[in-house]
């Protein structure tokens, strides 16, 4: 076996003009290539530990929330048992006022009648007695009359 100098001359210049090229084209592109990889796989490593601390933070954040709401919640119900009460109370005063107005007018009303029908009595009486005294002493007016005034004085007297 027999190495021929030429030979190895000639296959040495190719090997070291494939690996410039090969630096030329594609080392640039591949080394990128690599770095990017190693990245995403440090990310990747990383990520359990980043998702842990980012649920960590959603929960707390989410459990301060809810007591927030709850606060509210309980503000809300308060407030609105107070507005409640407020109007419950305002419809008893309004409600109140309503009823003494009603009674007020009643009262005046109650009044007006009993004096009407007190005023009214007597005139009621004297034009009963007259019909009944017309058909029975149909005559003499004057008779009639002073039987009038007689019954009357002594029904309002005896009232």
């Amino acid at each position: 076996m027999t190495i021929k100098l030429d030979v190895l001359l000639v296959q040495l210049i190719h090997i070291v003009l494939l690996f410039w090229i090969f630096k030329k084209l594609i080392w640039n592109t591949l080394t990128n290539a690599l770095l990017e990889r190693k990245s995403k796989i440090q990310k990747l490593d990383n990520a359990d530990a980043e998702y842990a601390k980012v649920l960590a933070e959603a929960k707390l954040k989410s459990e301060a929330t809810m007591k927030e709401g709850l606060i509210r919640k309980e503000e809300i119900i308060a407030e609105a048992t107070l507005v409640a009460q407020k109007k419950a109370d305002d419809l008893m005063i309004q409600a109140e006022k309503n009823a003494q107005r009603i009674q007020n007018d009643a009262e005046v009303k109650a009044f007006s009648l009993e004096k009407e029908l007190k005023d009214g009595f007597v005139d009621g009486v004297k034009a009963t007695t007259k019909l009944v005294i017309n058909k029975l002493v149909k005559e003499d007016v004057a008779v009639q009359n002073a039987y009038i005034d007689g019954l009357v004085n002594e029904f309002v007297w005896w009232k």
